[in-house]
Protein backbone atom coordinates (compact mmCIF):
# COMPACT_ATOMS: atom_id res chain seq x y z
CA UNK A 1 0.00 0.00 0.00
CA UNK A 2 3.02 2.39 0.71
CA UNK A 3 4.31 1.74 -2.10
CA UNK A 4 1.12 2.39 -4.34
CA UNK A 5 0.73 6.06 -2.56
CA UNK A 6 3.73 7.15 -3.19
CA UNK A 7 3.57 6.16 -7.08
CA UNK A 8 -0.01 7.97 -6.84
CA UNK A 9 1.49 11.42 -5.05
CA UNK A 10 4.77 11.52 -7.56
CA UNK A 11 2.22 11.27 -10.01
CA UNK A 12 0.44 14.16 -8.96
CA UNK A 13 3.34 16.27 -8.25
CA UNK A 14 3.80 18.62 -10.69
CA UNK A 15 0.09 20.08 -10.82
CA UNK A 16 0.43 20.08 -6.77
CA UNK A 17 3.87 22.31 -6.54
CA UNK A 18 2.24 24.37 -9.16
CA UNK A 19 -0.76 24.89 -6.50
CA UNK A 20 2.36 25.42 -4.05
CA UNK A 21 3.23 27.74 -5.82
CA UNK A 22 0.17 29.44 -6.95
CA UNK A 23 -0.58 30.12 -2.97
CA UNK A 24 2.75 31.21 -1.80
CA UNK A 25 3.19 34.07 -4.67
CA UNK A 26 -0.82 35.53 -3.65
CA UNK A 27 -0.59 35.28 0.76
CA UNK A 28 -3.83 35.59 1.71
CA UNK A 29 -4.37 36.12 5.65
CA UNK A 30 -7.16 35.80 8.58
CA UNK A 31 -10.29 34.35 7.13
CA UNK A 32 -9.37 36.36 3.06
CA UNK A 33 -8.25 32.83 1.90
CA UNK A 34 -10.25 33.27 -1.49
CA UNK A 35 -7.60 32.14 -4.39
CA UNK A 36 -5.98 29.35 -1.92
CA UNK A 37 -9.54 27.97 -1.16
CA UNK A 38 -10.50 27.80 -4.71
CA UNK A 39 -7.69 25.89 -6.00
CA UNK A 40 -8.09 23.51 -3.52
CA UNK A 41 -11.51 22.80 -3.16
CA UNK A 42 -11.40 23.04 -7.29
CA UNK A 43 -8.92 20.43 -7.10
CA UNK A 44 -11.16 18.18 -5.12
CA UNK A 45 -13.80 18.40 -6.94
CA UNK A 46 -12.19 17.52 -10.31
CA UNK A 47 -11.39 14.50 -8.03
CA UNK A 48 -14.24 13.07 -7.24
CA UNK A 49 -14.92 14.85 -4.01
CA UNK A 50 -18.21 16.71 -2.58
CA UNK A 51 -17.37 20.12 -1.27
CA UNK A 52 -18.95 22.47 0.86
CA UNK A 53 -17.93 25.40 1.12
CA UNK A 54 -17.68 28.64 3.40
CA UNK A 55 -19.15 26.54 6.64
CA UNK A 56 -19.33 27.46 9.99
CA UNK A 57 -19.57 30.96 8.99
CA UNK A 58 -16.12 31.47 7.37
CA UNK A 59 -16.12 32.38 3.49
CA UNK A 60 -13.05 30.37 2.92
CA UNK A 61 -13.43 27.48 5.11
CA UNK A 62 -14.72 24.00 3.97
CA UNK A 63 -15.49 20.56 4.24
CA UNK A 64 -14.83 18.27 1.35
CA UNK A 65 -16.09 14.07 1.50
CA UNK A 66 -15.38 11.28 -0.63
CA UNK A 67 -17.27 7.99 -0.14
CA UNK A 68 -16.87 4.30 -1.39
CA UNK A 69 -19.73 2.51 0.18
CA UNK A 70 -21.24 2.60 3.38
CA UNK A 71 -19.86 2.31 7.06
CA UNK A 72 -16.28 1.72 7.39
CA UNK A 73 -13.52 4.15 8.34
CA UNK A 74 -13.44 7.55 8.81
CA UNK A 75 -10.66 9.34 7.65
CA UNK A 76 -9.92 13.25 8.10
CA UNK A 77 -7.65 15.77 6.91
CA UNK A 78 -6.78 19.08 8.43
CA UNK A 79 -5.97 21.64 5.50
CA UNK A 80 -4.17 25.03 5.89
CA UNK A 81 -3.27 27.75 3.71
CA UNK A 82 -3.08 31.27 5.57
CA UNK A 83 -0.51 33.25 5.75
CA UNK A 84 1.05 35.86 7.76
CA UNK A 85 0.66 39.59 7.50
CA UNK A 86 4.42 41.06 7.18
CA UNK A 87 5.83 37.52 6.56
CA UNK A 88 3.36 35.82 4.04
CA UNK A 89 4.01 31.64 4.36
CA UNK A 90 6.28 31.37 6.96
CA UNK A 91 4.75 28.36 8.47
CA UNK A 92 4.47 26.62 5.08
CA UNK A 93 0.40 26.69 4.88
CA UNK A 94 1.11 27.40 0.79
CA UNK A 95 2.73 23.59 0.79
CA UNK A 96 0.12 21.81 3.52
CA UNK A 97 -3.09 22.66 1.62
CA UNK A 98 -2.11 21.26 -1.08
CA UNK A 99 0.06 18.30 0.46
CA UNK A 100 -3.15 17.49 2.30
CA UNK A 101 -5.53 17.21 -0.74
CA UNK A 102 -3.21 15.35 -2.75
CA UNK A 103 -2.97 12.88 -0.10
CA UNK A 104 -6.87 12.92 0.41
CA UNK A 105 -6.58 12.24 -3.61
CA UNK A 106 -4.05 9.31 -3.64
CA UNK A 107 -5.91 7.60 -0.54
CA UNK A 108 -9.11 8.13 -2.44
CA UNK A 109 -6.94 6.35 -6.22
CA UNK A 110 -5.64 3.57 -4.13
CA UNK A 111 -9.40 2.10 -4.17
CA UNK A 112 -9.01 0.22 -0.87
CA UNK A 113 -11.50 -2.94 -0.68
CA UNK A 114 -13.58 -2.16 2.19
CA UNK A 115 -16.04 0.94 2.68
CA UNK A 116 -14.15 4.10 3.86
CA UNK A 117 -15.03 7.89 4.25
CA UNK A 118 -12.23 10.90 3.36
CA UNK A 119 -13.32 14.37 4.99
CA UNK A 120 -10.56 17.03 4.56
CA UNK A 121 -11.66 20.03 6.46
CA UNK A 122 -10.10 23.29 5.01
CA UNK A 123 -9.53 25.78 7.53
CA UNK A 124 -8.57 29.37 7.17
CA UNK A 125 -7.63 32.22 9.43
CA UNK A 126 -5.30 29.13 11.28
CA UNK A 127 -2.30 31.81 12.08
CA UNK A 128 -4.90 34.31 14.15
CA UNK A 129 -8.52 33.76 14.39
CA UNK A 130 -8.04 29.97 14.67
CA UNK A 131 -11.93 28.88 12.26
CA UNK A 132 -10.60 25.06 12.75
CA UNK A 133 -12.03 26.08 16.86
CA UNK A 134 -15.42 27.10 15.87
CA UNK A 135 -15.70 24.31 13.19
Amino acid sequence: MKETLYRLLEEKRSELTQMSDAIFDDPEYDGEEYHASALLTDYLERNGFTVERGIAGWPTAFRAVYRKGSGGVRIGLLCEYDALRQLGHGCGHHMQGPCICGAAVALKEADFDKPYEIVVYGTPAEETRGAKITM
